[in-house]
């Protein structure tokens, strides 16, 4: 209600400052009208957060800490000092990002991220590594 009367008082005020045509003046009513059905109150959606399944967290930590292993494992050459340190980084940013709790490991979640992984690998048959894991992070933001 309280939006409503002051998009009219905006629009009363449009009125005195600048003086508008019959077609313009329409035009905003058509407008105005149009705000008025879009009402924040037609939107009364439940919002009830997913929850992580502590198994699934424990499943992913314990594959992340092997794949760290395993890959520190491998490292040999001239490199492998810039290398170790590549890979230290990334299991700690990881890692860092179980701690904050914003890796998603929710049941439907993991299903729908494995419904779309099966797509792609059925799309490339010559490639069909079998340690990829996926998850969904909280904050859009975080790299």
């Amino acid at each position: 209600m309280l939006l409503n009367i002051h998009i009219f008082s905006i629009l009363k005020f449009m009125t005195y400052i600048v003086s508008l045509t019959a077609e313009m003046k329409s035009f905003l009513f058509f407008c105005l009208l149009a705000l008025l059905t879009l009402s924040p109150e037609a939107q009364d959606i439940p919002f009830t957060p997913l929850k992580n399944d502590p198994q699934k967290d424990k499943e992913f930590l314990s594959a992340i800490e092997n794949r760290y292993k395993e890959d520190l494992s491998l490292l040999n050459g001239k490199h492998k000092k810039n290398l170790l340190e590549i890979y230290k980084y990334r299991y700690e940013m990881i890692i860092e990002r179980f701690d904050q709790n914003e890796v998603m490991t929710n049941e439907k979640t993991l299903a729908y991220l494995k419904a779309i992984l099966d797509e792609i690998l059925k799309a490339n048959p010559l490639e069909q590594p079998s340690n990829i894991r996926m998850a969904f992070l909280r904050n859009w933001w975080t790299p």
